[in-house]
């Protein structure tokens, strides 16, 4: 199984999925169990995720395919990717988190 982040709720493939809501605390928890893979492109993305779960995440300009039995934590907000956000106060950012499972 391979884990996931990013920033895109589109599914990047075919297939049947789960999709639920977790928590910052659920998110870290199953980052630190392990190795991920980090899909997300923009500096304030990372920045914002590392003040919501307390650990850094890379930045990377890769493409994702979950296969069977893969998960992401994708990380959304309704910000315009590519524009840094004027407030810097997380607390102030909305944002949603959701694991996407592939099941078929």
């Amino acid at each position: 199984m391979t884990v996931y982040v990013t920033l895109s709720r589109e599914l990047p493939d075919f297939g049947e999925y789960s999709y639920t809501r977790i928590t910052p605390e659920e998110a870290k928890e199953i980052l630190s169990a392990g190795e991920y893979v980090s899909t997300i492109r923009y500096q304030w993305a990372v920045d914002i995720l590392r003040d919501l779960i307390g650990m850094d995440v890379p930045l990377s300009r890769r493409d994702y395919k979950l296969e069977v039995g893969d998960v992401a934590i994708v990380f959304s907000t309704p910000m315009t990717p590519g524009i840094e956000p004027a407030e810097k106060d997380i607390s102030q950012v909305p944002y949603c988190l959701g694991l996407l499972k592939r099941v078929a």
